[in-house]
């Protein structure tokens, strides 16, 4: 297990800290898109903004079953409340995945990464989904094409951008 939930809830604090809108959210999908298609990579990519879908994409090699994970992600961090990460690595560090002999859902909850909440003024505003790789590298490309999102804007809007992104440098 290369995560835990402290470190899960770091990502979620991580990528809240932006300041995310309708327009900002696409273009994030979109970057994800754009680096799944630039990597061969099977993904389903989806963005969800309060309760409506405001983004979609499934790659070649994509399938239904990729569609029922999008559901199970966006179902399991509106219940819960934290990424689908989280979810396992509480699992997993209460030692009730292994002694549950879990898979990787439990009927329409997932219990594996990739989906992962972004909170305004303490509530979920926008929910991104991953779905295609194994569950940690569906969690990691979020949080990598996050940086990488994040990045991309600092060579275009430097003054805005230099103090958010001092939290990856230290």
């Amino acid at each position: 297990m290369a995560y835990t939930s402290d470190g899960v809830l770091q990502d979620e604090k991580t990528i809240s800290e932006f300041n995310w809108d309708r327009d900002s959210l696409i273009k994030f999908g979109t970057q994800l898109v754009e680096t799944g298609k630039a990597k061969k990579l099977p993904v389903a990519v989806a963005i969800f903004l309060d309760d409506v879908k405001i983004f979609q994409r499934f790659l070649e090699g994509t399938s239904k079953t990729n569609e029922l994970w999008v559901q199970r992600k966006i179902d399991t961090v509106r219940s819960i409340g934290h990424s689908t990460l989280y979810l396992r690595a509480v699992l997993e560090e209460l030692g009730a995945y292994q002694k549950l002999e879990i898979q990787n859902h439990l009927g329409e909850i997932a219990i594996a990464g990739g989906g992962v909440p972004i909170f305004k003024e303490g509530k979920i505003f926008a929910v991104v989904i991953i779905s295609g790789l194994p569950h940690e590298d569906d969690h990691r490309m979020i949080m990598d094409g996050f940086k990488d999102f994040c990045s991309k804007i600092s060579a275009v809007a430097p003054t805005e951008v230099l103090k958010f992104l001092k939290i990856f440098i230290k």
